[in-house]
């Protein structure tokens, strides 16, 4: 079982909220089995995440260690859908792999945890949001425009600061207001529109027109797939 750990800035609490478990990772339909994936986001202000992965790890550290590049065989390395350009350099990080002792005995199985909350915007998001704004940019687009107020937009934000070029998220007015500095941060213009997501995600779109722009959805972009297929990737050279 291969936990990805993330720092979720979209909710306003502290807390942990594993998804998606034992969901086989991504690949094609019918695809053999591989190992199971959760994702695993610790949501609130960043301080109180920070001590909260620390206190966590602090706890476990002693009975952790870094698994070695070992293959997995073409069964699990196959279930990766798509690949990142090759004659451009990735936007994100590998980011370790470790076996947790503690949660292995806990759950009664071999328990890894894939560190992508080292990532620099936090979480997995910018494995595939990050191949779609250098796809964009690399296509011409001038401005990059997202409607996320969550690890989507905080990682469109990113990319697009990495690679020099202006970005706009447009948030709907229930996205809780500490999210607007995280997305400055990056050098991001927010625009607040609608009361809900989709009324956003409407006012982006007119926006990609306006500025020359690339849209970015959160998750729905064949690039974005692709992008996020590079876990699947690590995880065929890091698990024993």
């Amino acid at each position: 079982c291969v936990f990805v750990c993330s720092f979720s800035f979209s909710a306003p609490r502290l807390g942990t909220g594993p998804a998606a478990v034992g969901r086989p990772l991504a690949g094609a339909r019918g695809s053999p089995p591989g190992p199971r994936v959760a994702t695993v986001s610790a949501s609130g202000p960043a301080p109180a995440m920070l001590r909260q992965f620390r206190h966590g790890a602090v706890g476990f550290a002693s009975r952790l260690h870094a698994c070695p590049p070992r293959h997995l065989g073409a069964a699990v390395a196959g279930l990766a859908t798509g690949t990142t350009s090759a004659a451009a350099a990735p936007l994100h990080l590998e980011t370790p792999l470790v076996h947790s002792q503690s949660l292995s005995e806990h759950l009664g199985a071999k328990v890894y945890l894939k560190l992508d909350c080292l990532q620099p915007p936090g979480s997995f998001k910018i494995r595939g949001i990050g191949e779609t704004v250098r796809t964009a940019v690399a296509g011409g687009a001038k401005h990059i425009v997202s409607s996320s107020g969550g690890n989507a937009g905080l990682a469109a934000a990113y990319a697009a600061q990495q690679l020099e070029v202006p970005c706009t998220v447009v948030l709907p007015s229930t996205t809780p207001m500490d999210v607007h500095p995280r997305l400055r941060a990056f050098g991001a213009e927010v625009i607040v529109h609608g009361g809900v997501w989709d009324e956003a995600d409407a006012r982006a779109r007119e926006l990609v027109e306006e500025r020359q722009g690339g849209y970015v959805h959160p998750f729905d972009q064949a690039t974005t797939w692709s992008g996020h297929a590079t876990i699947v990737e690590e995880l065929s050279r890091q698990l024993p």
